[in-house]
């Protein structure tokens, strides 16, 4: 599992990577860049290669997104507004809906936003003036699920990454 956290500005994820309550990994990077798109993800590690495969994930099978917290985060960018900066148009969260079992999508409006197994653990953290990787390691102290290497990027710079451990 994993814990995602968006502000305007940024997101961060953290590396971990869990099989049941096993740890398997913890610096395996849950964000891709495609092609003017950045894309996180929580849950299922096979859920990487459906990403970069297809660029319509309305289309993806809804049993690989198996827990109630497994989704994928899909940020669109526009061009470039000046040298190196850009402009986030829209953000959408792709989930299962345990009604319907079919894949939905929602689109982000309201800041900060989270995901994941940490995610309450996060919000927390933000509301009480945690950046966004602050907010992802607090919540690797509570969730089990959560932990290792933690990316923090600029959705606006380009370049602009930071990594810490939890």
């Amino acid at each position: 599992m994993t814990t995602i956290v968006i502000t305007e500005e940024h997101f961060a994820v953290d590396g971990r990577i869990t099989d049941g309550n096993h740890i398997v990994s913890d610096q395996h990077p849950k964000w891709t860049r495609y092609g003017d798109h950045i894309r996180l993800w929580t849950g299922n590690v096979n859920l990487e290669n459906i990403i970069l495969e297809n660029e319509d994930l309305s289309q993806i099978d809804p049993d690989l997104l198996v827990e109630e917290t497994d989704c994928i985060i899909d940020i669109v960018r526009c061009e470039e507004r000046e040298y190196g900066k850009y402009e986030v148009l829209n953000i959408r969260e792709y989930y299962k809906n345990p009604d319907t079992q079919k894949v939905h999508v929602m689109t982000v409006t309201q800041f900060p936003y989270v995901a994941g197994s940490g995610a309450r653990f996060a919000k927390g953290a933000l509301l009480g003036g945690a950046s966004p990787s602050e907010a992802v390691v607090i919540a690797s102290k509570c969730d089990i699920r959560t932990g290792g290497l933690v990316t923090q990027m600029s959705l606006i710079n380009i370049g602009d990454i930071v990594t810490v451990n939890c």
